[in-house]
C-alpha cells in the first residue's frame, strides 16, 4: 500500500471521557485523494490504529466504522476513536502512561476497505483525561476501629498501642493517605512533655512528612485528627496501627477513645490510595 502522509492532514481537537464504558477520543482529519483535492461529501472508509512506542510500533487497539464516517463540505471527517468496530484490543483498556503513542489513520476514498492513503503520527498530546484515569484513580476506605486501647507504659521509645484495622491497595506504585479521627488520652506524665501518637503502616512509620499529634496535657481526652501520607507500599493487605513515645520522662495509659464509645463519629480511619 502506497502511504501518501502528505494527503492526510489530521488533529485531535478534543478528547471526551465518559462515565461509562467505552471511552471515546474525537479526532478530525481533513481527506485528499491522489491528486490532492479535497474528498468532499463523500463516505469514505478508514482503519483506526494505535500504536505503542514508535510510528511502527505495536498495534494495541484497531477499529474499523460501519456506517462509514462521511466528510463534509470542505473534505472534513470526525470520528470517535473508541466509538467503532473493534478489530484489535479494547480502547478503554489502553494505558496511556507506558507511552508514547501513535495514531496511524488509513482511508479508502471511495468508501471501501482498500486503504490507499495512509498517516501515522504520534499522539503528543496523549488524551489527558484518559491519561488521568491510569495515574490518578483513587479509591477511599472507612475503617471504623474498635475503642479503649491503650499502652500502659509508655516512654520515649516509640510503642504500638494497636492496630486500627486493614485495607487492600490495589497498585504497587500508589500512595495511600491515611487519616484518622479520634480522642486521645494518657493518664498521667513523669517528666514528660507531651505525648506522641503516630500513625504506621505494618509497623513502618511514613518517610513523607509524618503522621503524628503532639498530646500536651495529661489527664484530659482530647479530640484528634492525625494525617500522614505513605509511599512504597506494594499492592495487597496492609495493617494500620497506632502508636506512641514521650517527649522526654515517661506517662501512663496512653489511649485512643477512653470512652470506648466505639461509634461512627468517634473512631475514623479513612485511607485513600491514589497515583
Amino acid at each position: 500500500m502506497k502511504k501518501l502522509i502528505t494527503i492526510l492532514s489530521a488533529v485531535i481537537i478534543t478528547t471526551s471521557v465518559f462515565a461509562q464504558a467505552p471511552q471515546k477520543m474525537s479526532y478530525q482529519a481533513v481527506v485528499r485523494n491522489s491528486s490532492n483535492a479535497l474528498v468532499t461529501s463523500k463516505s469514505v472508509g478508514m482503519r483506526i490504529s494505535i500504536l505503542q512506542g514508535t510510528a511502527t510500533g505495536t498495534e494495541v487497539y484497531v477499529e474499523i466504522y460501519n456506517p462509514n464516517p462521511t466528510t463534509n463540505a470542505n473534505g472534513l471527517v470526525t470520528i470517535e476513536i473508541g466509538g467503532g468496530i473493534p478489530v484489535t484490543g479494547t480502547f478503554s483498556a489502553i494505558n496511556w502512561s507506558k507511552g508514547p503513542y501513535f495514531i496511524k489513520t488509513e482511508t479508502d476514498p471511495l468508501g471501501g476497505n482498500v486503504y490507499t492513503i495512509a498517516g501515522t503520527s504520534q499522539l503528543l498530546s496523549v488524551p489527558y483525561a484518559m491519561f488521568a484515569a491510569n495515574i490518578f484513580s483513587t479509591q477511599i476506605s472507612a475503617i471504623q476501629p474498635p475503642g479503649c486501647t491503650n499502652l500502659a507504659a509508655v516512654t520515649t521509645t516509640y510503642q504500638k498501642i494497636g492496630d486500627l484495622g486493614s485495607f487492600s491497595k490495589l497498585s504497587d506504585g500508589s500512595f495511600i493517605e491515611l487519616n484518622f479521627q479520634t480522642n486521645l488520652y494518657t493518664e498521667t506524665f513523669t517528666g514528660a512533655t507531651g505525648i506522641v501518637y503516630e500513625l504506621r503502616i505494618d509497623g513502618t512509620a511514613t518517610v513523607i512528612g509524618n503522621a503524628t499529634f503532639l498530646l500536651r496535657t495529661a489527664g484530659i481526652s482530647a479530640a484528634a485528627s492525625i494525617t500522614g501520607i505513605f509511599s512504597g507500599l506494594s499492592s495487597g493487605s496492609h495493617t494500620v496501627s497506632l502508636w506512641a513515645k514521650s517527649a522526654n520522662g515517661s506517662a501512663t495509659n496512653a489511649y485512643w477513645d477512653i470512652g470506648c464509645f466505639n461509634s461512627v463519629g468517634t473512631n475514623n480511619l479513612y485511607v485513600k490510595e491514589y497515583k
